[in-house]
C-alpha cells in the first residue's frame, strides 16, 4: 500500500535535496562520473563505503591504490578480527561496521559489530538470537549495514528481519520487527538482503503476507522513516513470488524521478518511485528470483539470474537492455515486454553482482568463471578467467584497473588486464574461509570477511574528506503509511490542510475506539483489537482526498477468543498476520473453532502472529486438537515471545523452539488424535536477559496439572515478542484445530501458572 499523501510531494524537491539533476533519457546510474548518491550529500565525493555496494552502489571503490598481495600474514596484512560473516563491511572515517555471528549450534547470535578500521580494535557489539525462522547451515550474517553520514546512524537487518538503529556508541535507536509489524516470512537459505539509505529513508524488502490489502504473499519494499522506524510507504512491484530475493535496490533518477531498481522473487526487474514505492515499471526476466544487484551502465541495465530462463528449458542467463525512457512507459504501460532470448547470454548467476569493467561489465558465473560483458544489444562476452570450479553468493568489487574477486572456495582473485587488453591476468590467494559477500574498501585499505574471520590489508591512506551537511530530507507525509499500536497508545499522527478528525474509511470494526487530538492519534485503552484504512475530514465532514492511514491496534495482555462471534467458513479476524488463507472456521463439537485449510501444499504450515512486538510477560493458552490415527497426525502450537511451543503429531513430543535447528528441546507427551488438549505457556526472563520457557499440556476434559510438562532455560533470551499460533498439517493431509484463545498477565510465581 503507497501512502496517498506521499504522491502529492513533487519530485523536483526530492531531486534537489538529493543533489540529483533529472536527465531527459531512461534511469541514470550513479556512477564514477555521476552526481553522488543520496547517501553522499550535494556536491559531495566519498571516501566511505557506506553500504554494501559502495558510494557508487554498483561495487566500484576510487580511492588510493589498493594492495595487490592478499596473502594473510603478508606484507599487506594489517590485522585480522574474529568476526565470521557473509556480508560486507561498511567504513565511515574510521569506523568499520559489520554484521557477523558469535557461538555455534544453539548458541548462535547474529551481531552488529562497530571496530576501530585502523587497528581492528573491536569497539562494541550487539547480539541478536534467531527466532521463528527456518533458517538451516547456520546462514546467517549475509548482509551489510549501512550508515548515515551526517548522523553516523548505522542500519541493519538480522537474518529473522530485525530492522534496527544504533548510535555510533552503539545505542539502540528504534527497532522495527519485520516479521511481527508486516508478516515477513523466512526461508531456510537466510537470504536477508541489506538495507539502502536514500535521503531520509531506509529501504528494505522482504516475502511478506500480512493483513488486509497486504495479505497475499508478495515480495514487498518497505520505506522507514531513517530518525523513527515509522513506515513511510509499502510497495508491492511484482507478481506472485516463485523464490525469496534478496536483491539490495540501486537508488537513481528516472527522468525526472528518484527511482530504485531491483530483482524480485518473481523473476522481474522492477523500478518504483522511491518517495511513494508506486511501480514505475517491471520487465519479467527469469521464471524464478533475481537474486543479484543490477548495474546500469551506457544506457543499459544488467543483471544476471540463476533460474530457468524464459522461453527455454535452460538455467540461468546475464540479461541485459536498454532502459526505457519514461515517454516509452507512458505509451506502453508499465508492465513491459518479457526479456528475450537475444537480451541475454547463457552465464548462471545466483547471487554475485555484476561490477562495471574496463569498458564494460564483469560478471561470476556460478561455475567460477569472470566473463567481461559488453552489456550492448545484443550482449556479448569480450574476456573469460577461470578461477574456480563454483561461486554462490560472493560478488566483486573494481577499481578500474584491478578486479578483486573473492569466491566461495576460501580464496580471492586479483586481475588486472594484460598488455593490449584483450587478455586478463589473474593472482590467487588462500584465505581461511568461504566469501559470501563482496570486499569493501576505504583510502587504501581493503577489507574481506568470510566464513571465518575479517581481514585488512594495506596501509590508511589520508585523503581530504569533504565536509558532513546536516544530512539530507526527502519530500515525506506528516502521515505514516501504517501505525501498529495497543489499547490506550497514542501515536503523534500530524494531519495535513484543514483535517481534523478521523474516520475509518469503510465500517468501522466492533469495538474498535479511534479519535484524534493534538496532533496525536488516541486508541482508546479498551478498545477491541482490530484494523481498518483511516480517511482525514475537516471540521464539517468533508472528507480530505489523497490522505489515507492504514492502522492495525493488537492486543494487550488480555485477550480472549473462541470464534463464536463469527460464521463457519469465515477466514479469521482480518487483523492477524498471515492468517489468510490457512486458517477458516469450522464446526466442532456443536460449536465453532479455528481449522488450518488443507487446500494447497504451499499453505501446509502456518505461524500467525496477532500480538505486538514489544508484548512481554503474558501467559498465553488455547484449546488445540489434531485429526489423524495412530500413523499420522499435524502439528499445533502457540507462539509466546518468539517462542514456539507446540505438540508434534508424528512424534508425540511437547516441543519448545525458537529455531528448529538452533533452539529445539522435546519430551514425550502421547497425545491422541481427534482428541481436545489444553495448551498453555508463558515466558520468563531474569536480569541477566536469560530466559525460561515453561509448557504444560493435558487432555482439556480434565483438571490442569500443578507442573510444567517441561520447562527450557535460554541464554539468549526473547525478552520480548507477539503471541500468536502455529499448524503444520504434513502433505495437507490431516487439520489441526485452535480454540478458546485466551492471554492474560503472568503472574509473579511461576507455579501459579500465570491464571
Amino acid at each position: 500500500m503507497v501512502n496517498d499523501w506521499n504522491r502529492t510531494m513533487t519530485s523536483c524537491l526530492c531531486l534537489a535535496l538529493l543533489g540529483l539533476s533529472a536527465c531527459a533519457g531512461g534511469l541514470s546510474a550513479v556512477g564514477p562520473t555521476d552526481t553522488p548518491t543520496a547517501a553522499e550529500g550535494p556536491g559531495e565525493r566519498s571516501t566511505d563505503w557506506l553500504q554494501w555496494r559502495g558510494p557508487r552502489q554498483n561495487g566500484t571503490y576510487e580511492g588510493a591504490p589498493l594492495p595487490q598481495d592478499l596473502t594473510l600474514g603478508g606484507p599487506a596484512h594489517r590485522w585480522t578480527a574474529p568476526i565470521p560473516g557473509g556480508g560486507t563491511p561498511v567504513v565511515v572515517g574510521d569506523r568499520l561496521y559489520t554484521m557477523g555471528t558469535r557461538g555455534e549450534g544453539e548458541a548462535i547470535v547474529e551481531v552488529l559489530a562497530a571496530l576501530d578500521m585502523r587497528t581492528g580494535a573491536i569497539l562494541w557489539e550487539r547480539r541478536f538470537p534467531d527466532f521463528l525462522s527456518d533458517i538451516i547451515y547456520e546462514r546467517y550474517a549475509i548482509g551489510s549495514p549501512a550508515v548515515d553520514p551526517a548522523s553516523g546512524a548505522i542500519f541493519s537487518m538480522t537474518s529473522a528481519g530485525l530492522v534496527t538503529a544504533h548510535s555510533p556508541a552503539g545505542e539502540r535507536l528504534w527497532t522495527v520487527s519485520l516479521m511481527e509489524s508486516f508478516g515477513r516470512l523466512t526461508f531456510p537459505n537466510g537470504r536477508t538482503g541489506s538495507p539502502t539509505l536514500v535521503g531520509d529513508l531506509v529501504i528494505v524488502r522482504g516475502i511478506t503476507a500480512a493483513w488486509g490489502q497486504t495479505a497475499p504473499g508478495r515480495d514487498r519494499l518497505f520505506a522507514l522513516e531513517a530518525g523513527s522506524g515509522r513506515l513511510v510507504w509499502t510497495s508491492t512491484p511484482g507478481e506472485r513470488p516463485i523464490d525469496s530475493s534478496f536483491s539490495t535496490p540501486l537508488a537513481l533518477t528516472w527522468g525526472d524521478q528518484l527511482a530504485l531498481l531491483t530483482g524480485t522473487g518473481c523473476g522481474n526487474l522492477v523500478a518504483v518511485d522511491a518517495r511513494t514505492g508506486a511501480l514505475l515499471w517491471r520487465k519479467k526476466i527469469s521464471r524464478g528470483g533475481v537474486n543479484a544487484s543490477p548495474v546500469v551502465r551506457d544506457g543499459w541495465v544488467s543483471v544476471p539470474h540463476g533460474k530457468g530462463r524464459l522461453g527455454s528449458s535452460k538455467e540461468g542467463g546475464f540479461v541485459s537492455f536498454p532502459v526505457p525512457t519514461p515517454e516509452e512507459v507512458a505509451k506502453s504501460g508499465p508492465v513491459l515486454p518479457a526479456i528475450t532470448e537475444e537480451q541475454q547470454i547463457a552465464a548462471v548467476s545466483f547471487s554475485s553482482s555484476p561490477v562495471p569493467a574496463w569498458g564494460g561489465v564483469a560478471q561470476v558465473t556460478a561455475m567460477g568463471d569472470v566473463l567481461g560483458i559488453a552489456p550492448g544489444g545484443p550482449p556479448r562476452v569480450l574476456w573469460t578467467q577461470k578461477l574456480s570450479s563454483e561461486n554462490l553468493h560472493a560478488s566483486p568489487l573494481s577499481t578500474g584497473e584491478r578486479l578483486y574477486v573473492p569466491l566461495s572456495d576460501g580464496t580471492v582473485h586479483v586481475i588486472g588486464r594484460a598488455k593490449g587488453g584483450a587478455t586478463v591476468e589473474a593472482k590467487r590467494y588462500e584465505l581461511d574461509g568461504a566469501c559470501l559477500g563482496a570486499p569493501s574498501a576505504s583510502r587504501g585499505r581493503l577489507f574481506i570477511q568470510t566464513r571465518t574471520a575479517l581481514h585488512a590489508f594495506g596501509d590508511v591512506v589520508a585523503e581530504r574528506r569533504p565536509a558532513r551537511g546536516s544530512g539530507l530530507q526527502m519530500a515525506s507525509s506528516p502521515l505514516p503509511a501504517e501505525v501498529h499500536a495497543r489499547p490506550g497508545d497514542q501515536v503523534s499522527v500530524v494531519l495535513p490542510g484543514a483535517a481534523e478528525s478521523v474516520s475509518c474509511a469503510q465500517k468501522t470494526p466492533a469495538g474498535l475506539k479511534l479519535s484524534y487530538r493534538n496532533g496525536a492519534l488516541h486508541i482508546a485503552s479498551d478498545s477491541a483489537p482490530g484494523g481498518c484504512a483511516l480517511r482525514a475530514t475537516t471540521a464539517n465532514g468533508s472528507v480530505v482526498e489523497g490522505v489515507s492511514l492504514r492502522v492495525r491496534v493488537s492486543p494487550g495482555v488480555r485477550y480472549s477468543e473462541d470464534f463464536e462471534s463469527l460464521q463457519a467458513g469465515q477466514r479469521p479476524p482480518g487483523w492477524w498476520l498471515g492468517a489468510g488463507k490457512k486458517w477458516v472456521i469450522d464446526e466442532m463439537d456443536g460449536g465453532l473453532a479455528l481449522a488450518k485449510t488443507l487446500g494447497h501444499l504451499l499453505f501446509q504450515r502456518a505461524t500467525t502472529l496477532f500480538g505486538h512486538p514489544d508484548a512481554r510477560a503474558y501467559t498465553l493458552s488455547a484449546r488445540v486438537r489434531s485429526d489423524g490415527n495412530r500413523r499420522g497426525m499435524g502439528s499445533v502450537g502457540l507462539v509466546n515471545q518468539r517462542y514456539l511451543v507446540a505438540l508434534d503429531g508424528n512424534r508425540r513430543e511437547l516441543v519448545v523452539s525458537s529455531n528448529y535447528d538452533r533452539l529445539h528441546r522435546a519430551v514425550p507427551f502421547r497425545w491422541k488424535p481427534n482428541t481436545w488438549y489444553q495448551l498453555k505457556t508463558r515466558v520468563d526472563v531474569d536480569e541477566r536477559g536469560v530466559a525460561t520457557i515453561r509448557a504444560k499440556a493435558w487432555p482439556s476434559d480434565t483438571e490442569e496439572p500443578e507442573a510444567w510438562t517441561t520447562e527450557v532455560r535460554h541464554e539468549e533470551g526473547h525478552g520480548a515478542g507477539s503471541p500468536g499460533l502455529y499448524g503444520f498439517s504434513p502433505q495437507a493431509q490431516h487439520k489441526v484445530y485452535i480454540d478458546d484463545i485466551q492471554i492474560t498477565p503472568s503472574a509473579a510465581n511461576p507455579k501459579e501458572g500465570g491464571s
